[in-house]
């Protein structure tokens, strides 16, 4: 397998690649932030290593991350569910990458970007549902274990709305404990003052 061949697609796709420390998921740059800006010239880079990653917010590229592992039931189902009743298009639209540890990476371009977000967690506070943008990076196929449904070559970009309704149904499927909070401007206690009349009490 030609990484250099592979990683010079990406680029041309319109991507940002970086490779990856052999066998991690961990850039093998120093500064590889710097590539959210611009594309890597020099592809010898990638002559020691067996993965590739994408940094995120090059030409506004950013991911949906959906870590199954931390499932606590049919989580990945309803979020899709929630999708299609909100953006029926809007699954059509991503390209959908399966992970090494089940879960799924959907890939989009948008001009409404931010940095990384924990959008939902589950009941044991373990992150779910977070998003890669700007400052993040995603591992990639042909890393091992990562799998692209479709081409990578057909990211696509949707509009800041439909951005809102995955953040919203990502959200939906949080199961964070809800913390108890004090109530604000409670009254102070009332002191009472009252005179008992002996005679009125019946025993």
């Amino acid at each position: 397998m030609d990484i250099i061949k592979i990683a010079k697609k990406y680029r041309d796709a319109g991507c940002s690649p970086i490779p990856l420390r052999r066998n991690s998921k961990a850039p093998a740059l120093k500064g590889w932030q710097q590539y959210s800006e611009s594309q890597i010239q020099d592809f010898e880079v990638f002559k020691q290593t067996n993965g590739i990653g994408l940094v995120m917010g090059f030409d506004n590229i950013q991911c949906l991350d959906i870590d199954a592992k931390h499932f606590e039931g049919d989580e990945y189902n309803e979020f899709v569910s929630l999708i299609e009743q909100n953006a029926p298009d809007l699954y059509d639209k991503m390209i959908i990458q399966q992970t090494q540890s089940g879960g799924y990476h959907w890939i989009f371009k948008c001009t409404d970007i931010a940095g990384n977000e924990k959008l939902a967690k589950n009941s044991k506070g373990e992150a779910i549902f977070e998003t890669r943008g700007k400052g993040g990076q995603i591992v990639v196929w042909p890393t091992n274990g990562y799998k692209i449904i479709g081409k990578i070559t057909d990211v696509s970009e949707i509009s800041p709305e439909e951005r809102k309704v995955i953040w919203m149904c990502a959200k939906m499927m949080d199961a964070t404990p809800p913390t108890a909070q004090p109530i604000k401007n409670q009254p102070k206690g009332i002191e009472w003052n009252v005179e008992v009349d002996d005679t009125t009490l019946c025993c």
